[in-house]
């Protein structure tokens, strides 16, 4: 399998809002996808609609709503000539940021001219996987691409370990087979009324020996997405397992 840059291989075009959920690697596959799009001269914005890391040696223009009032947020964002953006609500004491409502996020994706806008809809406290809430992910209405994504270092691995919000009667099951097409069950019923045409899986983490992990994992996914990748964020490749 040819490995390609995540520009390449995804398609990316002017006018997407790509919406990126699950664990194992969102943040960093959001900086990745604008670092490509920086090195081809096309702006992008980074956001969140929940929490995520702050920005640490971020190049770019940062924008933080609560030192700027709502009332000036949109006209920062349109008068921003750099091509990387980073916007959120306002920071932490954690060192993360505070998101945006998916609602701000539409206002902003209609006035944003030719920006493609990447948010961050789901948190996942670092770890490969999660079990979800009620009201999560949380995804804009303006999303036209929507990734899933999860880490295969937890495959056959004890649940305890590796998901976000594990209860502990479940901490010592194995992240298995039937975990994995239950999770991937439950994640579809959660977006389907999202009517997004384009939903992808990206397995990641899949360095050296992994990839055989991340192969059985994306067999196991087939029935539930479109199009499936394999990919290492660290070292900046993906692979389309399934078309």
């Amino acid at each position: 399998m040819e490995r390609l840059s995540f520009l390449n291989l995804l398609e990316i075009k002017t006018g997407d809002c790509i919406t990126v959920t699950g664990g194992g690697g969102k943040t960093g596959f959001v900086f990745q996808l604008m670092k490509e799009l920086t090195n081809c001269g096309i702006p992008s914005m980074i956001t969140t609609t929940t929490k995520m890391w702050y920005p640490d040696n971020f190049s770019g223009k940062i924008i933080l709503q609560d030192q700027i009032g709502l009332k000036n947020l949109m006209p920062a964002i349109k008068s921003c000539s750099e091509l990387q953006l980073f916007v959120a609500a306002g920071g932490l004491a954690d060192n993360k940021v505070s998101g945006l409502t998916p609602e701000l996020v539409d206002d902003i994706y209609e006035n944003l001219d030719g920006r493609i806008l990447l948010v961050e809809g789901d948190g996942a406290a670092g770890k490969p996987s999660k079990i979800y809430r009620q009201g999560e992910p949380v995804i804009p209405k303006s999303t036209n691409r929507l990734v899933f994504i999860i880490g295969c270092e937890v495959w056959n691995q004890p649940l305890g370990h590796y998901v976000h919000r594990c209860p502990p009667e479940l901490k010592d099951l194995l992240f298995d087979a039937l975990w994995l097409k239950e999770k991937l069950m439950n994640y579809c019923s959660l977006i389907e009324h999202y009517k997004i045409d384009s939903s992808w899986l990206i397995i990641n983490k899949a360095e050296g020996k992994a990839f055989l992990a991340a192969s059985e994992m994306a067999k196991i996914a087939k029935p539930f997405f479109k199009q499936i990748f394999i990919s290492s964020i660290k070292e900046a490749w993906i692979v389309n397992v399934c078309k």
